[in-house]
């Protein structure tokens, strides 16, 4: 939930306004208004939590990428922040825990630097809470957000979904950032709600804020909680959280001490680790009354029976430790471009989260995969052209997981590609001859014809039976037939090997070479 420049739809732009100039969690002001309503609407019904019992909730991750599926998040990340969320949800005794529905993979560049609602509105499912994950959550300042209403028709629950952005997802601290838009999602408002458009900045000769908030609408929150308080219809509208003023915007640390004075004139201190506020990094608790909030929505609202329905209960089974995997440390595969990678079964486990790269920090260039076998094998058809290179180290490294078990470790390795390359035909090219067959020693040239489906680029190369390259050129095959004059540069007589040799893979022909 730190600050960060990055772009949002136009249509949603009026929803947030100035108040995106300092949020970090961007809800919009008509969502959290509405969020105030449901609180107030569940008080008033007298509703409460419905369960003790624990119950497990559904969550989708919508992986967003660029259109050429590169740049998303790793899954890894994923798993850590679900991980370290559920421990905070259960550090706060929610009696709620979360487990995977299932990634979904989006490759979009307008959803990867924006929301475009859209292409959200077809991916969303309807079996689970959705977060989307992209590089762009909201509008300026704005690292995540939660939206409920789809603003040009003003329908409730017709997005009721989290957007992050990929920097803020992983675990540790960056759980919280889930955790928060999570609170949104069941009827939370901002400890500090009112001071969206500006936090509250004391000074000497103005310590007391005044008796409305920045957004010129909210009643400010006063210390006292007797008969001259007015916690239960201004700020959060919880009288178990202190007023909080926006306070932790900006703060560098867990403790907050200024000279801040509510309404009344007298000091305050608001609650620095409340997951609801914005002091970065100290988000840890829920106040009672929020707890109660939480749980009423999602035993009683409407908008929450698609949460409700179907639930069950996800595998409780720890996971074990990956012991072996192959290629192990120093190994060297026999191909450069065919390469199984392989690991023994880790007790439940479901699935695997698998990640390549030449770089042992796995930050440059990843490719990443989820396996539900134990044997994964990689080839040119699987990453970007050219990515497999011959007598190249490589890094990888696997993890176990189940749908709720995601505190898993990585076993890691590396090894080099070998020099040989294993024949995969290119299956965009549908049609391949070579001209005339035999040829005679006499001509200067042997004719190909290509037909191929895409566009790519190739080596053409001559061997001989022995493997030996006598010739290579590079050349560019466009989509349709392709005729091609190959010199033959005074070839003795023989057999030979003509071959096109693609990142997707190679098709050959043999042809003679006659003496006559």
């Amino acid at each position: 939930m730190k600050k960060f420049t990055h772009i949002f739809l136009f249509f949603l732009l009026p929803y947030f306004v100035f108040a995106q100039n300092y949020n970090t969690c961007g809800i919009s002001q008509v969502d959290l208004q509405y969020n105030v309503k449901k609180i107030l609407d569940q008080r008033a019904k007298g509703e409460v939590a419905g369960f003790r019992a624990l119950v497990y909730i559904p969550v989708w991750f919508h992986i967003v990428s660029k259109t050429d599926g590169t740049s998303a998040v790793s899954e890894g990340n994923v798993l850590d922040m679900l991980c370290d969320m559920n421990k905070l949800y259960a550090a706060n005794a929610m009696d709620m825990q979360f487990y995977l529905k299932g990634f979904n993979y989006i490759k979009d560049d307008a959803l990867y630097s924006g929301t475009p609602y859209s292409t959200m509105k077809a991916n969303k499912k309807s079996d689970g809470i959705n977060v989307f994950i992209n590089n762009a959550a909201g509008a300026a300042g704005t690292l995540a957000y939660y939206s409920n209403r789809q603003y040009t028709t003003d329908v409730t629950y017709a997005n009721d979904w989290i957007v992050i952005i990929k920097t803020q997802i992983g675990g540790g601290t960056k759980a919280a950032t889930l955790g928060h838009e999570i609170g949104h999602l069941f009827s939370l408002i901002h400890t500090f709600n009112g001071w969206e458009s500006a936090p509250f900045v004391p000074t000497q000769a103005v310590p007391c804020a005044k008796a409305t908030a920045s957004d010129g609408v909210t009643p400010t929150e006063k210390h006292s909680r007797g008969s001259d308080g007015n916690c239960t219809n201004a700020g959060d509208y919880m009288c178990d959280t202190p007023e909080d003023y926006n306070f932790g915007y900006g703060a560098t640390g867990c403790t907050y001490s200024s000279i801040a004075k509510d309404p009344t004139c007298i000091s305050v201190t608001p609650q620095e680790n409340n997951i609801m506020g914005y002091f970065i990094s100290c988000l840890s608790q829920f106040s009672a009354q929020q707890k109660t909030a939480i749980r009423s929505n999602y035993t009683n609202d409407a908008g929450r029976t698609y949460l409700r329905a179907g639930n069950i209960t996800p595998s409780l089974t720890e996971i074990g430790t990956t012991a072996t995997i192959s290629p192990a440390n120093a190994g060297i595969s026999t191909y450069y471009n065919n390469i199984n990678l392989s690991w023994t079964a880790t007790t439940g486990a479901s699935s695997y989260a698998l990640e390549i790269s030449p770089n042992s920090s796995f930050d440059v260039d990843p490719v990443r995969f989820v396996s539900t076998g134990t044997i994964f094998n990689l080839n040119p058809k699987l990453v970007p052209a050219g990515y497999l290179k011959p007598g190249t180290i490589y890094y990888w490294r696997v993890r176990g997981f189940n749908t709720y078990k995601t505190c898993s470790t990585f076993a890691k390795a590396f090894f080099t590609t070998g020099t040989l390359s294993e024949v995969h035909n290119i299956d965009a090219v549908s049609g391949f001859t070579v001209s005339p067959n035999p040829v005679s020693s006499g001509d200067k040239f042997i004719n190909i014809s290509l037909t191929t489906q895409k566009t790519f680029e190739a080596a053409i190369k001559i061997i001989n039976p022995n493997g030996q390259i006598l010739q290579s050129a590079s050349r560019r095959f466009d989509v349709g037939l392709t005729n091609e004059n190959i010199s033959l540069n005074n070839l003795s007589t023989g057999l030979y090997i003509l071959l096109i040799e693609s990142a997707d893979g190679v098709v050959r022909r043999k042809f003679m070479v006659n003496g006559n």
